[in-house]
Formats: C-alpha cells, structure tokens, sequence
C-alpha cells in the first residue's frame, strides 16, 4: 500500500470535512502509513492528539498519495515539488468552480490527473463527472446510543460558525419551540448573536464545548438546516446523530438525502410548518419515536457498513 497524505485546513473550527480528514487517518492508520498536513497551524485544541503537520517550504509531502478533503488548494510551490503518485481529491463543495480550478491547475503543472470522489450523489449529479461517492467515516464506538437526555422533549443541533450552517430564520423557530414548551439546546452557530431571549429551557454552547456523542445523547431530536443559498454535500452531523439513535428533521434539499430517507431515521420537511409538525408528532408518540430512533440506527449501519468503509480506504491507499 502506499503512503497516504491527508491534506485539511486544520486552521479553523473543525466542521465535518476536518472530522473526516482525522476519522480516515484513524482508519488507515491501521492499514498502511499516513500523514496530517495542513497549509495553516493546526488549532490548539488538535496539538497533542492528532499530529498534524504544518506545511512549509522546507516540510511538505513527498510521495505517496495526496489526498486533499476539499477543494481549498491551488497549486503551490511545494505541490510541484511533491513528486506524489497519485492525487485524489474528495470533493465537498457545491462550488464547481473551485473543483474545476483545483483539476486545471494539477493538469496545467504536469502532475498525475486528479481522481475524483464526491460527497453524495447530489454534488456529483450537478458536476456530471462519472466518480466514485465517499461516505464519511464516523466511529461506531464514540457515536452510539447512550441516553443522557431528561423528560423535558429536546430539539437541537450543533454545527460550526459559518454562514451556510445555519438559516437566517432559525432564531425565531428556535424561539417557537420554546414557547411551545420544548427544551432547546444549540451548541456553535453563533447562537449567542441571534438575540434570542432568555429562558430556563435553553442552552447555549459554544462550539466543541461539550463532546458531540454526549451533546448528541442529550437530545430527543437533532434539527437541520442550512442557508438558502447553500447546498450541504454531505452534513455528517446528521449521521452523527442518527448513529446514537436521535431521530433526524431536516430540510429535503441537501446531500444527506443518499442515508437519510423520510421516515427511515427522521423526517424530511420541504417548509417550516411541516417541521414544526414533525417535531410534534415525534413528542406526542412515543411509539413513532421508538420508531424512528431504531430505524436511525439501521440507516447508520447501512451507510457506514464495513464494506462501504474498506472501499473508501482501498481507494485511498493502494
């Protein structure tokens, strides 16, 4: 197998293309030899648990297999000095244009072609690029049901500070719930700036404050949603939740849609109203929710099955 080199920007909040990066090298570290890089210093909370190592002129990959999570590159000095065997990029971005410049600029400087994977089927439908689609790799021993959560029904979601996480109108559907006598629990987003008012049902947190499985197992229903504009390739955090059995509902317009079908783990929803009364039903029957979270599971184990995983780490290291 070759040496792998996984290629991240590890210099900002993690989101799930950071996740990503670090669950493939846990995985691979098993089978052959990887590395971390990123063109940023990694942020603190990643020095001493994950050796990710800093791109400079003087250190850089050489050999090997660059794996590059995203699009955020162009060709540098150092890429055209790198010498690799392979260079794959997995694609997660509803920006073709950041694909198409990444794929040129490796072409333009004499480098082995890219080998495409996408993020879901959607992103490779707009694309038009025959490819293999990747799923995420999430850990089945971190991520697993462990219910934390009280007698007060939870809604929430967790997710980092950027724009296209999170829509404009969710304080005042969070707002909503609270004043029909749910507990809400946010954690990231900039949930401090969306100038909800004060309740004994909600809780702020700020981003990675609290483990994402312990946060995850305090809810009865995780919510998404993301900008308009936006269109969310994968949303790992929702396959998160689902692997510790909370019950997804979540907009209908997004990648999440290739592992999270209605009424096989959560609800899909095309307008508010129809969220407000998924989250409902969902409170009001016990049954249905049993339902639901044992279905989340089933799809959790379908997307994530063993030979899904050795598929994408094949790709990666041979």
């Amino acid at each position: 197998m070759a040496t792998v080199h996984l290629i991240n920007t590890f210099g900002r909040q993690l989101g799930g293309a950071q996740w990503r990066t670090l669950t493939l090298f846990e995985l691979l570290s098993e089978q052959t030899e990887v590395n971390l890089w990123s063109e940023a210093p990694p942020i603190p909370w990643l020095v001493g648990k994950y050796p990710v190592k800093q791109i400079t002129p003087q250190q850089f990959p050489r050999g090997g297999n660059l794996v590059f999570i995203g699009a955020y590159y162009r060709v540098s000095g150092w890429v055209k000095h790198s010498n690799p065997k392979r260079v794959i990029l997995l694609f997660n971005s509803n920006l073709l244009s950041d694909l198409e410049g990444f794929v040129r600029g490796f072409a333009d400087a004499g480098l082995p072609p890219v080998e495409l994977a996408f993020a879901s089927e959607g992103i490779r439908s707009q694309s038009g690029i025959d490819a293999p689609i990747h799923v995420s790799p999430i850990s089945r021993q971190r991520f697993r049901p462990n219910p934390s959560r009280g007698d007060l029904f939870t809604v929430g979601r967790m997710g980092r500070n950027d724009w296209t996480k999170h829509h404009p109108d969710d304080p005042s559907f969070f707002q909503e719930l609270l004043n029909r006598g749910y507990r809400v629990r946010i954690m990231g987003c900039e949930a401090k700036t969306w100038g909800l008012d004060e309740h004994p049902n909600l809780e702020l947190l700020e981003m990675n404050q609290e483990c994402p499985e312990i946060f995850l197992n305090s809810l009865h229903t995780f919510f998404y949603r993301g900008h308009p504009d936006w269109y969310e390739t994968f949303g790992r955090v929702n396959l998160e939740a689902m692997c510790t059995g909370i019950p997804v509902v979540a907009e209908s317009r997004h990648g999440y849609v290739d592992y999270l079908q209605n009424g096989c783990g959560g609800f899909l929803y095309d307008t508010e109203e129809q969220a407000f009364e998924l989250i409902e039903s969902l409170r009001n029957d016990a049954d249905l929710w049993a339902k639901q979270s044992g279905r989340a599971l089933s799809a959790a184990d379908a997307a994530l099955s063993p030979d899904k995983i050795n598929e994408v780490l094949q790709f990666y290291s041979r």
